[in-house]
């Protein structure tokens, strides 16, 4: 769509030269200058040129700038672009009303072009650009976090300003020897693969669910033998629901750009308060004291859950890289573990240094023919619960066809004590492990 801007702004820069042709024509050759009716002459020297070719430079600057994520063209933006539109479009009309009456268009029949000024082709022209800015908003921003699935967004959002789910993401693992397990699953169960699942978390023996989508969003109560949803509670169809987590009695929930979360009762789901934060809402964990919240980038807030203070930030890093797009997060023996968007890895993440001590590598959980359709529909791994009683993760993706049992294997043991992430290996296991990475990677 920046070929429709730069079209847009070629148009308007030729009428400007049209301007100044028939202007250093007039003035420097003495030849006739074309007028209107009432005698007056129709192009003076530099008449509307400037303003029409500067308007044209910035509307072609501006989109391509936007095309190459140089600026985010938000609200403010939008509203000065189509502002300069307008008046752009407004002067090409009344450039073209002028050109009827010096002979250049004389197929053109009636009188309306004849009354054509600024003030009546304003509105008109207004009509146009926000057409014109919605088409090419909606043809190059990449799609947000909910919705770049391939779900297409509903209503007029394409004025939205970009947002952390814009990123590429990290290019992990950036250190090789950080430890990387293989997930397999011992057990899975059907999943409902029209559930674009934000959160996952465990309440007791019960197994809850945050999905996301406009006009989609709930918490869910999911039987996890069958996929039969128990029990829901839904959120106002312009909001997409977003992490959750379980602390006491209490599941919070979070929104992408709401601004606010939800707090609900966690045996019947029954809403009881509502808390704000500022920016995006992704993933949300809790160590039972705390909650961890993500927003898409490489940082982590640590929040008080009966506030909703931050108490402190820290960023996420491997081999001193920021690792961001941090998605759904879950709280495993002392870890932090987060799906990064858009990959298949699950960074275990120690929270004191914010260091990444490994990673959970996801890709082999479906079957060829299950990744194939889970693409199909726009969907990627996300959704990390502990299952304390069991000792297992179950991991699932949004519309994700199963929900997978993954333990904790037992070479798996903390050089810090905290029982899920490294330890030493011995040579054997090093060159094994090494081996393994490479077939991986092949």
């Amino acid at each position: 769509m920046t070929v429709v801007a730069l079209a847009l702004a070629a148009v308007l820069a030729l009428i400007a030269l049209l301007h100044v042709y028939w202007a250093v024509r007039g003035v420097g050759s003495g030849a006739a200058v074309p007028g209107r009716q009432d005698g007056t002459p129709l192009f003076r020297p530099g008449r509307g040129a400037t303003l029409l070719v500067a308007m044209a430079l910035l509307v072609a600057a501006l989109i391509v700038l936007a095309q190459a994520d140089v600026i985010r063209l938000g609200i403010p933006e939008a509203l000065v672009t189509v502002g300069i539109w307008s008046v752009a479009l407004a002067f090409a009309a009344r450039t073209i009303g002028d050109f009827r009456y010096a002979g250049l268009f004389k197929r053109v029949r009636g009188t309306a072009f004849a009354r054509a000024d600024t003030r009546l082709f304003t509105p008109l022209c207004a009509a146009i650009s926000i057409a014109a800015f919605v088409l090419i908003r909606s043809g190059s921003a990449r799609v947000p976090d909910d919705i770049r699935s391939g779900v297409p967004l509903s209503g007029a959002g394409h004025f939205a300003l970009r947002t952390n789910a814009d990123a590429t993401p990290p290019p992990v693992p950036y250190d090789s020897s950080t430890p990387r397990m293989i997930a397999h699953a011992t057990a899975s169960w059907p999943h409902d693969t029209a559930a674009y699942t934000q959160g996952l978390a465990m309440s007791g023996d019960r197994l809850l669910e945050g999905t996301g989508l406009l006009g989609k969003s709930d918490v869910r109560d999911v039987d996890l033998k069958n996929g039969r949803v128990r029990l829901r509670a839904t959120i106002a169809d312009t909001l997409f629901g977003e992490g959750i987590a379980v602390v006491g009695k209490r599941l919070f929930q979070l929104t992408w750009r709401g601004g606010r979360g939800y707090v609900y009762d966690a045996s019947s789901l029954a809403l009881v308060d509502s808390v704000t934060y500022s920016g995006e809402g992704w993933g949300l964990a809790t160590d039972g004291q705390r909650l961890f919240l993500s927003d898409g980038t490489d940082q982590i807030r640590v929040i008080n859950p009966n506030t909703f203070a931050v108490e402190r930030t820290f960023s996420v890093r491997e081999a001193g890289n920021a690792v961001w797009m941090l998605n759904e997060l879950e709280w495993v023996n002392g870890e932090l573990l987060a799906n990064v968007y858009e990959t298949d890895l699950i960074a275990r993440i120690d929270v004191a240094t914010g260091q990444v001590l490994g990673w959970v590598d996801v890709s082999q959980l479906l079957t060829p023919a299950e990744r194939d359709a889970v693409k199909r529909r726009g969907g990627v791994a996300n959704g990390i619960a502990w299952d304390a009683s069991q000792k297992r993760l179950l991991l699932t993706g949004k519309l994700w066809p199963r929900v997978f049992a993954v333990p904790i294997p037992p070479a798996v043991a903390s050089r810090r004590s905290l029982g899920f992430p490294l330890m030493r290996l011995s040579l054997a296991s090093r060159q094994n492990a090494l081996r393994h990475r490479r077939l991986v990677r092949s």
